[in-house]
């Protein structure tokens, strides 16, 4: 047994010598630096807007079209005072520009995917998901998105 260990010792102390020494090898011309003439500097050019940012793609292929499907996006009743009122829906760009932001937001989504948004509204908690089953049962349809209370459990 004591003969096992001793060779099991000196098997690992020479895998340890071993990779110690070979870890200094290295090839000629590994570590050398590049020549300034040899680094290629290229300049990349977006597509900016009027005041200078740059453009970025939204990602969505032009075909992409759902030919005027209407997307249900159910949303607590909120009155005007809330400001979290401005999250989903804004009724015209008239207004602060929040408000204005979220309106063209919306148009811009609704003419991309070739949707039309549609934003039910019931109270928080219980009625959302009671209009949610209701809807269900009564064979109307469902809501595609429900935002119900996100801001309070983050």
């Amino acid at each position: 047994m004591k003969t096992t260990k001793r060779l099991l010792l000196i098997l690992l102390a020479l895998t340890m010598l071993a990779s110690a020494v070979l870890v200094g090898c290295k090839k000629k011309g590994e570590d050398e630096e590049p020549d300034e003439d040899s680094v290629v500097e290229t300049e990349e050019t977006f597509e900016t807007d009027e005041w200078g940012q740059r453009i970025y793609s939204t990602g969505i292929p032009d075909e992409l079209d759902y030919g005027g499907d209407q997307v249900d996006i159910l949303i607590p009743t909120h009155d005007w005072s809330n400001p979290r009122r401005y999250e989903w829906y804004a009724k015209t760009f008239e207004g602060d520009s929040l408000n204005t932001a979220v309106f063209y937001r919306n148009e811009t989504i609704q003419e991309e995917l070739g949707i039309e948004l549609n934003f039910p509204e019931a109270k928080e908690g219980d009625d959302i998901n009671n209009y949610i089953t209701n809807n269900y049962k009564a064979g109307v349809g469902g809501v595609d998105i429900v935002a119900n209370k996100h801001y309070n459990n983050t």
